[in-house]
Order: C-alpha cells, then structure tokens, then sequence
C-alpha cells in the first residue's frame, strides 16, 4: 500500500517535494503522504481507487494500468484500515491512511 501511494506520489509530483507524516489521534495512527504535484480533478476523486481508471487529466504515462490505487484500496479494505484522498487540481494530493487502534490479523479473510 505504502509502495503504491508514495510511488504515485514521486511519479506525478514532478520533482517537487512529498511530505509524510504520522500522528496519534484518539489512539488511532494517521499517516499521510502529500505531494505538491499536478493534483487530482474533483470530479475524478471518487474514481480513482475504480479498476482501470487512470484520470481524465493529460499525463505523459502510457503504462498506467489503474490499477494500484484499486489494490490499495482493496488490501486497505482487507486490514479495516481507512484510506481517504483530499486534492486541489494544480496544487497538491494528500491521502490519509488512518489505522484502527485494534487490529485483528488472525481474523482477516479474503473476500
């Protein structure tokens, strides 16, 4: 999941920093990942953990498959972790990965 999103993160920042950061609030730890890319349009936020989307902007990768944002979600999905993207296209995207306090792996089953 970490791979994916900071891989994103690089890939569409354009040189331009990422910040990540870690905090506890009400005993769950939030971790986000901000880059100060080319962002995310509104009307694509909803989509993009959607298989295959790869976003209505112009972007020079032809490999996107669209589908690591949707493997994300699904493992996140898996583990009861949340995981919630905030972006202002031309400006920046934050996705926020928040973890339960508890988490019962043996209990995990695959769908």
């Amino acid at each position: 999941m970490l791979d994916q999103i900071i891989t994103n993160s690089v890939k569409y920042s354009k040189d331009k920093d990422i910040v990540i950061s870690g905090q506890v609030i009400k005993k769950q730890m939030i971790l986000t990942v901000t880059d100060y890319g080319r962002g995310i349009k509104e009307k694509d936020i909803a989509r993009i953990f959607e298989s295959g989307f790869t976003s209505t902007s112009d972007h020079d990768d032809d490999q996107s498959t669209g589908m690591g944002l949707y493997l994300t979600k699904e493992v996140c999905d898996v583990l009861g972790i949340n995981i919630d993207v905030q972006s202002v296209y031309g400006e920046h995207t934050t996705i926020t990965l928040t973890f339960k306090q508890a988490n019962k792996f043996t209990e995990i089953t695959m769908k």
